[in-house]
């Protein structure tokens, strides 16, 4: 069964965050503290989703426990019925943002929040996409070589200029959206993907933070065997013709604060 769905918010929103996750229990809390913190500053309407893609922890009844934003923002939660993959849940996100202006994160805190107003001020300068440049990884070192190669064939491939095409941390405008459907894997093509539909992209170095808690969902194999799978699937594909919704997705619950 594939369901589809789209909230519509009540009032104007500027921007939606959307958070994918999967096993982050100690993390949910001080991010949306962050998250908070970042857009009270900057005063403008805005809504926070997070989707729990099917975590066998603690993390659902984490994000349960977190207090609404207030009247100048919403919370959602959505929970899927069991792990679908960043992708899917990347696109629950979507289907249910009602922001002019979309942000994504890790929900892993090595995002950092506070570098949400740079990728803002960069997008305003008039492109569609803003991606953020860990030029100082804290990562293994072997992770942050693996990636170095997977990005290097990448950029053969897909004409790319950009240097961290791995980075969750983005900012971009609603008419991205109208035009990318994210089907099983393809979150590790969103910038080819929207560079290939002919939109403007720019990158802005970001800080990248050491993971404080839990460990990473992905090791070197999906970093370079699917990588390039990914990158075969690319190449056959014309883009000049509309995405297709075939991804499936079931909804455990929405909540809505």
């Amino acid at each position: 069964m594939i369901i589809f769905f789209q909230v519509t918010t009540m009032w104007p929103v500027m921007y939606s965050v959307v958070i994918p996750l999967h096993n982050e229990e100690e993390s949910v809390s001080p991010l949306y503290a962050f998250l908070r913190d970042v857009f009270q500053m900057l005063g403008e309407s805005y809504e926070i989703i997070f989707i729990d893609d099917g975590s066998t922890d603690g993390s659902l009844a984490a994000l349960k426990h977190l207090a609404p934003p207030g009247p100048s923002g919403q919370l959602q939660i959505i929970s899927l019925t069991k792990r679908y993959g960043k992708s899917a849940a990347l696109q629950a996100g979507f289907d249910a943002a009602g922001g002019q202006i979309i942000i994504t994160l890790d929900g892993d805190l090595q995002d950092d929040p506070k570098e949400i107003p740079g990728l803002l001020t960069k997008l305003h300068e008039g492109y569609d996409l803003v991606v953020g440049w860990r030029y100082r990884r804290q990562d293994p070192q072997i992770k942050i070589v693996a990636s170095r190669i997977a990005n290097a064939v990448r950029k053969q491939v897909t004409g790319e200029t950009i240097h961290d095409v791995g980075c969750g941390l983005r900012a971009f405008r609603r008419d991205v959206l109208n035009s990318i459907y994210l089907t099983k894997g393809w979150h590790r093509l969103f910038t080819a993907i929207v560079h290939a539909k002919g939109f403007r992209i720019a990158e802005c170095k970001v800080v990248h933070r050491p993971r404080r808690f839990g460990v990473s969902k992905y090791g070197i194999w999906d970093r370079l065997t699917e990588s390039f799978l990914d990158l075969v699937h690319f190449r056959r594909r014309d883009w000049s013709q509309p995405m297709q919704r075939t991804q499936e997705y079931k909804l455990k619950e929405i909540l809505r604060r």
